[in-house]
Formats: C-alpha cells, sequence, structure tokens
C-alpha cells in the first residue's frame, strides 16, 4: 500500500493544494528553503494537530480568524493481495445488506479478485476523520462514506481461505472505525515513519523496550540488538549497507550494560577497546542507521518520509544512501524533501514535486516524467545537468569552463551584484551557436525554460569574439533575441577571448609559480616580460609587415580583438619552463585572475561591466525585463 494522492487544505503554509499524484519508489519534494518541504512531510503523516494556514488569503483583515481548519484528503493504493490479507486476518465490517437471495459479500470477493488495484479515500488530520469512497466503486452499497465518529448499521463476516468460505457472524450498528476501509486506512497510517533531520538519536536505552523503533528512534540500540537475535544474514545485511553509506564503520552491534543497551560503532575487526558509543559519532549516523533499520527489518511496505538528507550526511554518504533507498524503492513508497542539487541528481526518482511559495502561501506542482526526460535530454545537449542549474533563479550561459570559474571572482571583487540565485554555467560547444543550426540551439534552452519546472525562467549568454565578424555577431544576437523582448540576452566580450585581458607579465609569472609541477622551474619576471613582448611581436610583424617594432603595444583593439591569448600565453609558459610547462586554462587563468584582482583590477573592469548590466536587466518567458 501507498499514498497515491495527497492533498493538503489550511495547513501551515499551504492553503489549500492541488491533489498531487504519488507513486511508489522515491518521491522528490524539491524547493528552496521555507517553502513548505518540512510542512508536507508532517502532513502526510494525517496526525499533525490542527494549525490553520495564515495569511492574507485567509486572514484578510486584522483580527479575523482563520476561516477554516486544517484537514488533508489522501488516497492509498492497495493491491488486490493486500486486501484479501487485510480481510481474512480478522473478521471485517461492511455495511449492512438486507433482503438478498444472493450473498452480496461473495460478490463483493469476487469484485476484488477482478482489480488489481483499488484505491480507498479519506478525509482526517489526526487520524481519519471520514472515509469518501473507492476507486473503482465497491459493489452493492458495501462500503458507503462513513464518519469516524458515527455510527452504521454493518454486518460482520468472516473469510476461510483454505475452505474459500465466506460467513455472516452477526449484524449490528457499531462504530463507523471497524468499518474494514477505516481499518486498512489506519493500518497504513501506523506503517507511515517519518525522518526528522534534526532530531537526536540517543545510542542508550533501557533492556525491555518496544522493538519497533520509535520516531524520536530513542530505542534504536534495542532494536540493533533485536536484530542481532533474529540471526547472522539480516545483520550481516544490516552492516553491509551501513558500511555503503560509511566506509569507516566495520560494523554495528548492540551490547547490554547492565539493565541498559548500549551501539557500538566498531571501526576495526575484533577490537572491542577501540569502538565507539553512538553519541560520539556524528548526528547523521544515528539517523543512517534508523533509516536502514526501517528497510532491513519491515515485512510490510511503508511510506518512508525522510527530510533533508543533504543536511545531516556528507555528499558522498548522501549520495550512497539515495542509491540503496532507490533498491528498496518496488517494496515502499519514499517521499524525500531536498533543496540540494546533489540529492535530485542521484536520486532514482519515480516523481518529483516541487514546492515554492509566493505571497505567504505553498504551492505544489508535479513534474511529469515527460517533462524530466526533455529537461535531461536539453541540459545534456548543453553540456550540463541538473544539478548544476537546480535552484536558481536565473541563469548565464558562458563560453567555457575558464569563464565560469573567472567570472564570478570578478563579480565578487569588483561590483556589488550578489549571485545568490544565478549560475553561471559553460556551454558544452559555443560551435552549436555558429553554424546553421544555431537557432536550434537556442531553442533547446526556450524548451529548457519554458516547461514550468525545476529550471531558472531567465537566461542571457556571454561569449568570445574569436573571430567572428561584426556581419556574424549581429547575427547571432538576432537569432538568440526572445520574441517581443528589447533586451539582448546575447553578448559578446570586446575580445576574441578572456585570456587577452591576461597578457599581463606579472599575472603570467604568478600563475607559472603557483603551479604545482613548477617545483623545478625558475621564474624571472624579466624573462616572462621579455618573452610576451617578443612573441606579441612577432605576431604583429606577421599582421602588418611594414610595422615598426613594438608598434602593438598602441594598438589597443590589435591586442584585444585579434590575438590569440590563449596561445601566447603558452609560448611564454613553454619557453620559461624550458618545455616542462603548459598552458593549462582551467588552472591558470583563474590565477591570472586572482593576481589582476588584487593588483591591477581595472584591467578587468570592461568584464565586470558587461556582466553586471547583463545581470541587471535578463528577460523573462513573455519578453518582459526582469529586474536584478
Amino acid at each position: 500500500m501507498y499514498f497515491s494522492e495527497f492533498k493538503i487544505r489550511s495547513y501551515k503554509s499551504y492553503w489549500e493544494t492541488e491533489s498531487i499524484p504519488l507513486s511508489l519508489g522515491v518521491n522528490l519534494l524539491v524547493g528552496k528553503n521555507n517553502a513548505g518541504k518540512t510542512a508536507f512531510l508532517e502532513a502526510m503523516q494525517v496526525s499533525a494537530s490542527n494549525m490553520p494556514h495564515r495569511s492574507l488569503r485567509s486572514v484578510p483583515s486584522h483580527g479575523d480568524k482563520p476561516s477554516k481548519p486544517s484537514s488533508f484528503e489522501f488516497v492509498i493504493s492497495c493491491r488486490q493481495e493486500e486486501l484479501r490479507q487485510h480481510l481474512s486476518n480478522q473478521p471485517f465490517w461492511v455495511h449492512q445488506q438486507r433482503g438478498d437471495e444472493d450473498n452480496p459479500v461473495l460478490h463483493f470477493w469476487r469484485w476484488i479478485h477482478e482489480q488489481e488495484r483499488i484505491k480507498f479515500c479519506f478525509e482526517g488530520r489526526s487520524g481519519i476523520q471520514r472515509f469518501l469512497r473507492t476507486e473503482p466503486q465497491v459493489p452493492f452499497g458495501l462500503a458507503l462514506m462513513l464518519e469516524a465518529n458515527s455510527k452504521a448499521a454493518m454486518a460482520r463476516y468472516s473469510y476461510d481461505r483454505d475452505k474459500s468460505e465466506i460467513s455472516l457472524h452477526d449484524r449490528s450498528s457499531v462504530a463507523s472505525k471497524h468499518h474494514f476501509a477505516f481499518r486498512l486506512g489506519m493500518q497504513h497510517l501506523g506503517r507511515v515513519y517519518r525522518f526528522d533531520s534534526v532530531r537526536d538519536v540517543k545510542g542508550v536505552c533501557d533492556v525491555n523496550v518496544s522493538t519497533e523503533l520509535q520516531p524520536n528512534g530513542a530505542n534504536l540500540a534495542a532494536c540493533v540488538q533485536d536484530l542481532q537475535s533474529e540471526g547472522y544474514r539480516r545483520v550481516k545485511h544490516y552492516n553491509e549497507l551501513v558500511r555503503r553509506v560509511f566506509p569507516s564503520i566495520r560494523e554495528v552491534t548492540a551490547a547490554r550494560d547492565g539493565g541498559r543497551v548500549r551501539i557500538e560503532i566498531w571501526k576495526f575487526d575484533g577490537r572491542r577497546d577501540l569502538t565507539f558509543a553512538l553519541d560520539e559519532c556524528g548526528s547523521g549516523v544515528a539517523q543512517v542507521l534508523c533509516i536502514l533499520y526501517i528497510l532491513v527489518t519491515s515485512r510490510f511496505p511503508r511510506t518512508i518520509l525522510i527530510d533533508e538528507p543533504n543536511s545531516f550526511l556528507h555528499p558522498t554518504a548522501a549520495r550512497a544512501l539515495m542509491e540503496i533507498i532507490a533498491e528498496y524503492g518496488d517494496q515502499h513508497q519514499f517521499v524525500v524533501s531536498t533543496h540540494s542539487p546533489l540529492i535530485v541528481s542521484s536520486a532514482r526518482s519515480s516523481s518529483i514535486i516541487l514546492t515554492e511559495i509566493d505571497n505567504g502561501v505553498s504551492e505544489l506542482r508535479t513534474i511529469e516524467p515527460d517533462q524530466r526526460d526533455q529537461i535531461t535530454k536539453a541540459l545534456m545537449a548543453l553540456g550540463s545537468r541538473l544539478s548544476d542549474v537546480f535552484g536558481v533563479d536565473r541563469i548565464v550561459w558562458v563560453e567555457g569552463e575558464t569563464e565560469q570559474e573567472c567570472f564570478p571572482m570578478i563579480l565578487e571583487a569588483l561590483t556589488d551584484v550578489k549571485l545568490a540565485g544565478t549560475a553561471i554555467r559553460a556551454v558544452k560547444h559555443t560551435g552549436d551557436f555558429d553554424g546553421k543550426d544555431a537557432e536550434n540551439t537556442f531553442d533547446i534552452y526556450e524548451n529548457l525554460s519554458s516547461s514550468h519546472s525545476l529550471l531558472p525562467t531567465a537566461a542571457a549568454y556571454v561569449f568570445d569574439l574569436e573571430d567572428k565578424s561584426s556581419r556574424k555577431v549581429e547575427d547571432l544576437k538576432r537569432k538568440g533575441s526572445k520574441v517581443g523582448a528589447d533586451v539582448e540576452r546575447i553578448r559578446f566580450l570586446d575580445a576574441r577571448m578572456y585570456e587577452n585581458f591576461l597578457l599581463v607579465p606579472e599575472a603570467i609569472k604568478y600563475a607559472i609559480e603557483q603551479d604545482p609541477y613548477a617545483n623545478d622551474v625558475s621564474v624571472e619576471l624579466e624573462t616572462v616580460e621579455t618573452e610576451l613582448k617578443n612573441e606579441l611581436d612577432r605576431r604583429y610583424r606577421e599582421h602588418c609587415p611594414d610595422a615598426s617594432s613594438q608598434e602593438w603595444e598602441h594598438n589597443e583593439t590589435w591586442l584585444l580583438e585579434s590575438v590569440h591569448a590563449a596561445e601566447v600565453i603558452d609560448h611564454v609558459f613553454d619557453f620559461v619552463s624550458e618545455s616542462t610547462l603548459e598552458l593549462r586554462k582551467t588552472l591558470h587563468s583563474p590565477l591570472m585572475t586572482e593576481w589582476l584582482l588584487a593588483n591591477e583590477p581595472e584591467k578587468l573592469r570592461p568584464i565586470a561591466n558587461l556582466l553586471e548590466e547583463v545581470l541587471a536587466r535578463s528577460v523573462g518567458e513573455d519578453g518582459r525585463e526582469l529586474p536584478n
């Protein structure tokens, strides 16, 4: 069994949501901080207290009270075999039917056999208050709408699986909560388990406590001890999973200590004297031990709610945990909340739910599977991943990884622009924007941003001039412009490439000295300066055969727009190091940028001004300018 739909009315930041579809396996609940993720998980326990929504929508005037109490409407999907098992375990109550010559419950049983799945719809808050209906509808009126606090005329039956016989026990007016649908719903709610990201799990507890893991994990030690008593195979599997998340932990055991039992964390095989108490480990270890215990020991399907696993785990451990969770996706339903790109990219999710808050009201929206496929393909075409752009408000696509690294450094040092909510990412092949398919390349991003999904809806592009003619530049700007927009989304550096701004001897010397393989290289500034001038002089004479020596120093346009600066700097690296070093743009360009920002920042001022202008004016889906 699992929740197949969930709807929230007037709970915390939610006013009234749509009915959100859920599935077996991993359901990701994504959104920014304070967007309503934790409130959604609380609601799914259907045990929350009445906490009506408070905003201008529910409390329009000062002194008003919220207009409606909290409630949740949800659908539980049940397999045929699960329902048959539930009805066979004990006598079951259905709505009473009189005067039928044929036994309607027998037809009901046959009807169950015809259904692959049956959905039960409920409404409640602190438990189930109302059973609404089944889908498809149970025949003969055996399951009509019921109020939890009312009574109804019912008949009680039992089913003998060995004889395949259904027997009538009695008829009576009984509390609705005894009806088989109510009991089924409450059974599933009892199997919902929520892991809170901030709970403090203790590693010691009394011996004689329940071995059903408590919601706060307080009896984890007793549970692990009980697991040990069930045989080597299960505890071995448990420890194998623990090691996948935490490779440094060899084993987890529980040992008696008087009337208490405590967890032991083994780092070395066979050395109990070197074990650690759980309280000495980080909170993430305890959280993971609880989650894995539930996975290993559950004998029936559960709905497992995990709040922000990224908040208590290292990225490597979080990725390993999500892989394990996915492996149990055919047995359990998981709803995992996160705002972490790592979790989004590593989870093999069956559904993604986006929660957003606007003017104090949280809204839920499902990202459809076909949309997710389009997003993945489009990002691959642009050389990016979902984790690169998830959770940002806008994105600036740039020439390459060098610009992706250096442009944020320039913005931080030379402007007041804050990059919170903005991503600067490299495109995969800038040549894709030059050819006859340039418009299709731009369309890829348009499709991406118009999918109303996790991705930013505003974009800009900043590219190198390379050797493009002015006509080519204008043509690209036209192809990349948005219909109805007066904002240029494609901008070009006033240089052939970014490295043209880095042709400074001191910066080049600094980058060579910082190279990890330059230990034996002696770098003299005079040598760097002389060879840089010689190489530029040689190239300028090729460009203007009649030019006098070092005339290029007065030709700034040539220096910026014509010189292949990366080749020039690479030549200097090669000469100074006697062919032991070469320019690696993603390593050395950030180092040169670092030196310039500290010593000659005005050299990079043109780039800072361009980026500041780009970020101050972005264009939205409707072509309107978006404010910075």
